[in-house]
């Protein structure tokens, strides 16, 4: 199985996220799968991106092996950035969080993916961007697309449930008081319209 792996980062588009994405091909060069997403806040631009693409498409094999692999086998990774294949192999130092997590990480799904009856070998290998090469063109144009598309389709955060806030009498008209001070509190008039409505379920 070969995958390709791209990052991207467009500060004119969203400068808030980096972009992601891989697609895998069979030994016939038949696509099989892609994907592509963002990462929040990067913390190094397009490489975060980059090491994303890779952790998602081993997660992705991992979860695929005994489809793809019921004999084993291995995957080759082509990714343009180095630092994909030099951390992996241990050959770079880490010098950063984003790069010492992505080793562990990266390091941890290679050895899962050598263990059980399938043993899948991973192999990384360095391809030139933007040099006409196929793959490597697919990803790069979902990495950038990833970036576009959180513009339209904001990441969903997991909101907590609301909590029932248990006041009494008093403490509302002591909150209302401060509401006076309309210079410093934000929305002082919807916040002082709702809470004198809840203040009359006391009368």
């Amino acid at each position: 199985m070969k995958i390709y792996v791209d990052g991207s980062y467009k500060q004119s588009v969203n400068p808030n996220v980096a972009g992601w994405a891989f697609a895998a091909f069979d030994e016939n060069d038949i696509l099989l799968r892609t994907a592509h997403s963002v990462v929040e806040n990067p913390a190094s631009r397009q490489i975060d991106g980059e090491l994303e693409a890779t952790l998602e498409a081993l997660k992705w094999v991992k979860a695929n092996k005994e489809t793809y692999f019921p004999n084993g086998g291995k995957v080759e990774i082509f990714h343009d950035y180095e630092g994909i294949g030099k951390w992996a192999r241990n050959e770079w130092k880490t010098n950063t969080d984003l790069t010492k997590g992505y080793k562990e990480s990266v390091n941890a799904l290679m050895l899962s993916l050598i263990s059980g009856d399938q043993k899948v070998e991973t192999i990384f290998s360095w391809v030139k961007g933007h040099s006409k090469n196929a793959g490597n063109d697919l990803v790069d144009r979902l990495a950038g697309q990833a970036i576009a598309e959180s513009l339209v389709n904001p990441i969903k955060k997991e909101v907590p449930a609301k909590q029932q806030i248990l006041v009494d009498k008093e403490e509302i008209e002591k909150i209302l008081g401060l509401l006076e001070y309309v210079a410093i509190v934000p929305n002082v008039l919807t916040a002082k319209e709702h809470l004198s409505d809840l203040l009359k379920k006391f009368n």
